[in-house]
């Protein structure tokens, strides 16, 4: 966050909705599109939708493994940089091969973190050859500001 109501975005990307039922997406996304005109495709299922996505795996990890690094420094420190370990990336790493493995199970489409730090273009191929999502997260809070 840059100031009370302004957040810093590391980057555009194509964003999708889903809906829940599945079958009531050409009402969700035509609701939407009528406010945000072409920001958004229709995702087939919340599942394609959610198990791609990195950050219900990275940031729950980190803000409980710096549950008083956050109370002591007021939020006051870089959580990918500075609060991404190598204990934390472990956990991080743990659960991401579950949603890896979910995914593969459900036939949805989707990267490991690593991989998808890699494939935004926000860590060195060398990095992303460890595995180890410690070094990625550390270039990927770099490059993005």
């Amino acid at each position: 966050m840059a100031g009370p109501a302004t957040v810093g975005v590391f980057a555009l990307t194509s964003a999708s909705l889903a809906a829940f039922p599945s079958r009531d997406i050409d009402q969700c996304y035509s609701r939407v599109d009528a406010l945000l005109p072409g920001q958004f495709s229709r995702a087939n299922s919340v599942l394609d939708l959610d198990l791609p996505n990195e950050n219900a795996v990275t940031h729950p990890a980190q803000m409980v493994c710096n549950a008083s690094w956050i109370e002591a420094s007021g939020g006051d420190f870089l959580v990918y940089r500075e609060g991404s370990g190598s204990g934390t990336s472990k956990i991080i790493e743990a659960v991401d091969a579950e949603r890896v493995e979910l995914a593969g199970a459900l036939g949805v489409p989707t990267l490991s973190l690593v991989d998808a730090i890699a494939s935004a273009g926000y860590t060195s191929a060398e990095a992303a050859r460890t595995g180890s999502v410690h070094l990625p997260c550390k270039q990927a809070s770099q490059s993005a500001g």
